[in-house]
């Protein structure tokens, strides 16, 4: 006799049947003595039990999870392939734009911020002397920075602090601990009766000044945190920050993703403070 335990793992040939009608076509076949023909014994035979449906669905749920996590990533590499690719034709476009048209190639948002593209090492000296630049916000990739614009090192030397929050050019939007470490520093340089968060921790030795914040062309992945700034200062929607860039900067562009980006900063930090 099998365990109980894996009873119902077998099907059981050969047991005697209890209907009438098979007990009386047993009696039939019986020799001519009447006895009883010996039946002959069969083996159990175990019958392979189909996996659960639970464990079927969640090996199924799991190879779809991979499958989507191996195309995010093959997405996130196509895009920052194409950024690398893309990156001179579109600074050259930026100049000719510049220079054809009636763009700046940085324009002053409020006292305090400067909205620009790519600032040149050429343009060290008028940012320090002529706009009172004292910190300065990257959200270009460290490529982006190598041949044309100045390091954390070079700020330095000339007594600029420096901040980079590398993000992908074209595809992505700054994420939300970036959005908001580039308020908090841009914060520093506001002057005290101007602060928009608290200052307690910060370094008191740096004096009031101009903030440049840029990427390539200073409308897209910068753009998307100056507008954050607007919303924590003025307590702004992304429409009325964003409104005011474009009166300042014109050829400011926000796309989805850069959209979605205020949207949540503002629910998060300005709705409801």
């Amino acid at each position: 006799m099998a365990d109980e335990r894996t009873a119902g793992a077998y099907v059981r040939l050969g047991e005697p049947d209890s209907t009438p009608e098979r007990a009386s076509a047993s009696g039939s076949g019986s020799g001519s003595g009447g006895e009883p023909q010996p039946q002959p014994q069969r083996e159990e035979v175990a019958v392979a039990q189909p996996p659960s449906q639970p464990e079927a669905v969640a090996e199924t749920s799991q190879v779809r999870v991979d499958d989507d996590d191996s195309a995010f990533s093959l997405k996130m590499m196509g895009s920052a392939m194409f950024a690398r690719i893309s990156f001179f034709p579109t600074l050259m476009y930026n100049m000719m734009m510049e220079r054809m048209t009636a763009r700046r190639w940085y324009d002053r948002i409020d006292d305090s911020v400067i909205l620009g593209a790519l600032p040149f090492t050429s343009m060290t000296e008028e940012l320090k002397i002529k706009e009172n630049v004292r910190g300065v916000v990257s959200m270009n990739e460290s490529y982006e920075l190598r041949l044309f614009s100045n390091n954390r090192e070079s700020w330095a030397e000339q007594n600029i602090k420096f901040l980079q929050l590398a993000t992908t050019d074209i595809f992505a939007a700054p994420c939300q601990d970036k959005l908001m470490q580039g308020v908090k520093f841009i914060n520093r340089f506001l002057p005290r009766e101007s602060k928009i968060l608290d200052s307690a921790n910060e370094d008191n030795h740096i004096n009031a000044g101009t903030v440049y914040v840029h990427c390539k062309a200073g409308r897209t992945r910068s753009a998307t945190l100056v507008g954050c700034y607007l919303m924590m200062k003025h307590n702004w929607t992304p429409d009325e920050a964003v409104a005011h860039m474009k009166e300042k900067r014109p050829h400011v562009l926000l796309h989805t993703m850069q959209w979605d980006a205020l949207g949540i900063f503002y629910k998060e930090n300005i709705l409801n403070r």
